[in-house]
């Protein structure tokens, strides 16, 4: 009798473990074109929130069922649905942030968010944050992406507030920013080496080598490896 209760206490224990390690996010991804949008990951790389800043993007990730994917298949499943095509104008700029504690997982999503968007939803620029960033971009109500551009703008005009920015897509943020500077948008088409910390994206190489292309084995899109999958889970 003692034996089996040792083991109900040890699988009760387990199970409450397992709960704790699948449903503590360790890192976040942040995702605003004018949708607005935050993502927590759990140490698997599955989504284990999926958090709205705005009507858009409530609308946007409604019925998309992406919570428990992992975060490039969700990625490319909200890019690549019907619900934000509408906001993916050939003029949209994507603005793509990152934040892990660890700045070689950050570094990897950052990468893997690059490989699965590369040229094929119009201009995507992916940044990194930090824990800070997402305190106080919760505390201004803004994703910690849209709180990244509005620090930057704020930074140029000290009277702008959370608030002025709150409705505007990163297009329109980023035309503001460039009429301060004249530098050309984040992600801008015209300048092709935009992209993470100023790297140039390959669009055509992916982890482990396989190209990233809808269709192509381990690619984004690719049907056994769940990229770009709809529906509800």
């Amino acid at each position: 009798m003692k034996y089996a209760a040792a083991v109900c206490c040890m699988a009760a224990l387990l199970g409450v473990g397992g709960h704790h390690f699948y449903f503590t996010p360790v890192s976040y991804i942040s995702i605003d074109v004018n949708p607005s949008l935050e993502f927590g990951l759990n140490r698997m790389d599955r989504v284990i929130s999926v958090t709205p800043y705005n009507e858009d993007g409530t609308a946007a990730v409604k019925n998309l069922g992406l919570k428990n994917l992992r975060y490039d298949d969700a990625i490319v499943t909200l890019l690549g649905s019907e619900e934000m095509s509408g906001y993916l104008t050939p003029d949209a700029r994507i603005s793509i942030s990152v934040v892990s504690g660890n700045e070689d997982k950050n570094a990897k999503i950052q990468e893997r968010v690059m490989e699965c968007t590369g040229n094929r939803y119009g201009a995507v620029s992916c940044h990194a944050g930090s824990g800070e960033d997402i305190k106080n971009a919760h505390h201004a109500g803004l994703s910690f992406g849209k709180y990244q551009a509005f620090r930057k703008l704020q930074s140029l005009d000290p009277l702008v507030t959370a608030e002025d920015v709150r409705g505007l897509s990163m297009s329109q943020i980023q035309d503001l920013i460039g009429e301060y500077t004249g530098e050309p948008r984040d992600g801008d088409s015209s300048n092709p080496e935009a992209s993470r910390d100023g790297d140039a994206c390959n669009p055509e190489t992916s982890r482990d080598g396989d190209a990233c292309n809808p269709g192509e084995s381990g690619g984004c899109g690719h049907k056994g490896h769940g990229c770009g999958r709809t529906g509800h889970y």
